[in-house]
């Protein structure tokens, strides 16, 4: 059985929208909706049994306000695909649609298109916007839902195009920003576990960890597979360093170059008496940071938000305006990894108010380990647009100082 759905539009608002284009006037006979007949045997899918063929065949059937074929209508329509609360590509952002196709007297026969990356319940949407010379008649159509696998986290993470080294991590943006999404699972199965990495007093961190057979310690980090959780507020009753989640929904933004997901709503794992599965053991050993591979912003973006580590480095006292700025208001100071303060892509370390550590009287002093959470900070000020990796420690005891004492001081 061919399956097929129609979607109308409200005449009165096609009416007055394309009272805003030059051309006849509006006929309320024209067309009024895009019906989209799937092919024969396409597969839906389900919740539980997601599809993954994203190719779609079907037929397109312009239909006038009386259900008939609006043969009147010769051009073409765009595509999108809608899902996680939104049409993609952005229209907002001016991206064209997926592919336009073209309709001859209302009708299209055999089109073929290929989805892009779509999560969760999504649906093929066409729309006819019009052309050059020809006003839009402001019709839509969709396809009955179709289910596809729920991201992972390394799906929310990644950005449109590939990191690579040299670029600058304020164009990795994630790939679904504005989208509404749900994580309900690792993307290593049985073997995997989302778990809570730090916790802060209006947010958490969330890493998809590879561990052995079953998901027994210990675990390694995924590549993309982390994620900064802003509560808004005291993170809820449970979450603390090594909580296992059972799945995490929220919106994806950006925050000043950081990938966030925001209004969040987590479900934690709970073992068969009802308590919450926590093990700091599954939280992964931190990515090692060095002078060779700090500059590679591809290695960045794959550990943001993730656990990163720092070893026998130099706190450098804020000098400069910016960095006494970003001192005084944001616990933040430059570090030297051999090339001098600040040098470089060295990051800058976070500190205040989890620890004591003064920077302004502890210029030189050696770090011989630094543990934290990677961010990127990224932006525009009156000297010109900025964007540097940050290293925001969770516990006094991410920070240890080659001087006794040094953290008091």
């Amino acid at each position: 059985m061919k399956l097929t759905t129609r979607l109308y539009v409200a005449v009165a608002l096609a009416a007055a929208a394309a009272g805003c284009h030059d051309g006849p006037a509006y006929d309320p006979e024209n067309v009024q909706t895009l019906e989209i007949t799937l092919a024969a045997g396409t597969n839906l899918g389900t919740e539980d049994n997601p599809n993954a063929d994203r190719n779609l065949r079907f037929d397109v059937t312009a239909r006038n306000r009386k259900g008939e074929v609006a043969t009147e209508l010769t051009g073409k329509i765009q595509s999108y695909v809608f899902f996680l609360g939104a049409l993609s590509p952005d229209r907002s952002s001016g991206a064209s649609s997926l592919q336009e196709i073209m309709l001859v007297d209302g009708i299209a026969r055999d089109v073929t298109l290929n989805l892009p990356t779509a999560y969760g319940p999504s649906s093929l949407w066409l729309e006819d916007e019009g052309e050059m010379g020809r006003p839009s008649t402001f019709a839509v159509g969709a396809t009955p839902t179709i289910w596809y696998r729920e991201p992972y986290l390394s799906d929310v993470q990644r950005p449109p195009v590939p990191a690579t080294r040299a670029a600058s991590p304020s164009n990795y943006r994630s790939s679904l920003e504005g989208k509404q999404v749900r994580v309900n699972q690792s993307q290593w199965g049985a073997n995997g576990k989302l778990v809570v990495t730090s916790v802060a007093t209006q947010a958490y961190t969330v890493s998809d960890v590879q561990c052995g057979a079953g998901g027994v310690p210990p675990c390694m980090a995924t590549p993309l597979g982390h994620m900064y959780v802003f509560t808004f507020g005291k993170p809820p009753v449970g979450i603390d360093v090594g909580t296992v989640l059972k799945e995490v929904r929220g919106g994806v933004s950006e925050f000043v170059g950081f990938t966030e997901l925001n209004f969040p709503r987590q479900d934690l794992l709970k073992d068969d008496q009802g308590n919450v599965v926590n093990n700091p053991a599954f939280v992964p050993a931190p990515t090692l940071l060095t002078s060779s591979n700090v500059s590679d912003n591809a290695l960045m973006e794959d550990n943001e938000a993730g656990l990163v580590e720092l070893r026998n480095v130099r706190a450098c006292a804020p000098k400069s305006a910016d960095d006494l700025d970003r001192w005084e208001r944001f616990g933040q100071f430059p570090i030297d990894m051999g090339g001098g303060c600040g040098a470089g892509s060295a990051p800058t370390v976070a500190t205040r108010p989890i620890s004591s550590f003064n920077p302004l009287v502890n210029d030189g002093v050696e770090l011989t380990r630094v543990v934290g959470n990677v961010r990127n900070v990224a932006g525009a000020s009156s000297s010109g647009s900025f964007s540097f990796w940050t290293i925001n420690i969770r516990t006094p005891d991410d920070l240890e100082c080659a001087v006794a004492g040094c953290k008091g001081m």
